[in-house]
């Protein structure tokens, strides 16, 4: 079983951040043993972590697709990434000021997230976009541990049940200045869900993507072999907690080992609490199993700020989901439909 580990040369920071996202879910048993006529592995630095596509077929036109599925990939980063000059941009910066007329796909992806958001009761926020530009946690500078001044009152600005969409005009409009929207997980796995639709439409029957640990993949590896899927560990890089073989999928997590600085002997990290503004802390990471087309973008983050017991209660209302969490004490806890899926390595 080989690991790859890319970028190991890059500026400290963020290579150590890019290697951490890739990590966050690894994949076991590569593919080196599949006939090299018949697969193609290519990787990308994308949405700020390591995008990997790993397409399976006898045919001589691999390359072109899995060019295009990282073209889509691309293309929703610069429709709706945080950190970029992005249509999503420009609705922050004219919070308070105007409607911002948007694409209709940025439209629906705004919808989807406060959907999520009234379904969580508020543990996945959209609009804490807020409070994460005190914190910094981009994939480029460094991140910064805010005042709780600063905090408070970033926090008067979350709060997504004020966020006006008008969808027959395609507008959004953020009423309160400095209010903004982070779609984060959301629009990363509507990408691979976009990329994984555009494989598909090429006639490729079996795939894997893995874009820094959330994964769609389909078809299985090879002749039926399942894809094999190991969860990292999050207190260490090299480890496994648990193992997944699944044919076709979709495997999200979201963990504390992402991207995380430590200060005073505490550790801070990015998944941040929309009702306090500062990182929650009961769970140490969150992994969920659904099947292929579904859309729970932002489930994994809001369980992890729901914290174990309630996350897991959440969870039991969506049947077809599966959940692994590790807790801050480095426990485990499964859903009942996930103990026969989720092999783990205590």
């Amino acid at each position: 079983m080989a690991i790859s580990n890319f970028f190991a040369k890059l500026s400290t920071y963020r290579s150590r951040n890019i290697v951490i996202l890739t990590l966050a879910i690894l994949i076991l048993n590569s593919c080196s043993s599949v006939n090299s006529n018949s697969s193609i592995k290519s990787s990308r630095i994308l949405m700020g972590t390591l995008v990997e596509i790993t397409v399976l077929g006898r045919s001589d036109k691999l390359q072109d697709v899995t060019n295009c599925a990282f073209n889509e990939i691309n293309r929703i980063e610069n429709l709706a990434s945080f950190h970029k000059n992005t249509q999503l941009t420009e609705i922050n910066e004219n919070a308070g000021i105007s409607p911002v007329k948007v694409s209709p796909e940025l439209v629906s992806l705004i919808q989807r997230a406060l959907e999520v958001s009234r379904l969580t009761n508020g543990a996945f926020d959209p609009t804490i976009g807020a409070v994460a530009r005190l914190w910094n946690f981009s994939e480029v500078e460094a991140p910064r541990l805010p005042g709780k001044d600063e905090i408070n009152e970033a926090l008067r600005k979350v709060g997504w049940e004020k966020v006006v969409v008008l969808p027959d005009k395609n507008e959004v409009f953020l009423p309160e200045k400095g209010m903004a929207l982070d779609l984060g997980g959301i629009a990363k796995c509507y990408a691979l869900n976009r990329a994984e639709q555009i494989i598909k439409s090429k006639g490729i029957k079996s795939a894997l993507i893995n874009a820094g640990g959330d994964i769609a993949a389909f078809g299985g590896k090879e002749r039926g072999t399942p894809w094999k899927i190991g969860i990292q560990d999050p207190r260490d890089n090299s480890g496994i907690s648990a193992v997944l073989e699944i044919e076709s999928g979709l495997v999200f997590t979201s963990g504390d080992y992402e991207r995380f600085f430590e200060k005073d002997g505490k550790r801070y990290h990015h998944i941040l609490d929309p009702k306090t503004g500062y990182p929650a802390n009961e769970s140490e990471s969150v992994t969920i199993l659904a099947p292929d087309e579904t859309h729970y973008e932002g489930f994994p983050a809001a369980i992890f700020v729901m914290g174990p017991q309630k996350g897991m209660e959440f969870v039991h209302n969506f049947k077809d989901l599966a959940c692994l969490i590790i807790d801050s004490e480095g426990k485990f806890l499964v859903s009942p439909n996930g103990t026969s899926l989720f092999q783990l390595r205590n």
